[in-house]
């Protein structure tokens, strides 16, 4: 698959890098916002001893630093003019927000919280959206690696364990399994975030260019509105400056039209008495 040309609907480089900054913009609200949320849930958590202080506290510093990595790389991608240098500042960026989130992970119980990694999900879909396709599978490899991580330090003891049911404890075979689970379907929503991104994309190119036509086509049509005042006997019209104009000089003028002279009935029985017959023959039956 190749990837689609993403500087179609810009006019230069420096417009499509003013694009992906308030798109990472808006995706740092996204961050904080979703952190907060997260922070509430784990303090309801707390308050009803699902969780111990420990835990509370771990959380806690993930999502301040999910929310303290914003100001530093927005600053960074703000001072980033090159469109292909972005991209390892986007990277960058979802490499420490899967940092964060893996943190929160292991703090609610790594390998017994594998439904807390709807959050990678969620970010794979929301870069898939928004990146190159390419992007969605990067970051599925990142996850898993470090879901896989968690995993091998809790397993290998350089890792503490923060357990929500004291009495879990899975065979190594069993936590493989999940971690196996987890990585497949990471990368089966990446395939469908990329699939369904490049649809979008490519309807949406299809869509610009259909209207770049109609625009070329309107922008070729001049239209005559208005009163326009128009001598009751030569019909000459006159025009702004308050010149007057012969009719077809100023529809010429103010539209596409083009004119062709011929000349009626009625006139060429007027003008042209003696050939009149020979020109409109059809009237003498």
């Amino acid at each position: 698959m190749k990837e689609p040309n993403r500087h179609y609907d810009v006019e230069s480089p420096a417009d499509y890098v003013k694009i992906l900054y308030r798109r990472h913009f808006q995706g740092a609200l996204v961050r904080s916002g979703a952190s907060v949320i997260m922070w509430l849930f784990a303090l309801v958590s707390f308050l009803a001893s699902v969780i111990d202080m420990n835990q509370f506290r771990g959380i806690t510093l993930s999502v301040v630093y999910l929310i303290l990595i914003n100001p530093p790389t927005l600053l960074l991608l703000k001072r980033i003019t090159h469109t292909h240098l972005y991209r390892y500042g986007s990277l960058l960026i979802n490499f420490l927000e899967i940092l964060g989130y893996t943190a929160i992970i292991y703090f609610v119980g790594g390998i017994e919280a594998p439904h807390l990694t709807l959050i990678y999900a969620a970010l794979i879909t929301y870069v898939g959206a928004m990146a190159p396709w390419s992007f969605p599978y990067i970051i599925a490899i990142m996850c898993s690696a470090a879901f896989s991580f968690v995993l091998a330090g809790e397993y290998f003891g350089f890792l503490s364990r923060y357990s929500i049911f004291q009495s879990f404890d899975l065979p190594l075979m069993s936590k493989l399994a999940i971690l196996s689970v987890v990585t497949a379907l990471l990368f089966v929503i990446a395939y469908i975030s990329s699939l369904t991104a490049a649809t979008l994309r490519k309807n949406r190119n299809k869509l610009r260019e259909k209207n770049l036509e109609l625009r070329n086509a309107l922008s070729k049509i001049k239209t005559l509105s208005g009163m326009l005042p128009i001598c009751a006997s030569c019909k000459k019209i006159r025009d702004d400056k308050g010149y007057w104009n012969q009719i077809e000089s100023y529809i010429k003028h103010h539209s596409e039209a083009e004119f062709s002279h011929s000349i009626c009935p009625e006139c060429a029985k007027i003008l042209y008495p003696g050939h009149y017959n020979e020109m409109y023959p059809e009237s003498d039956k």
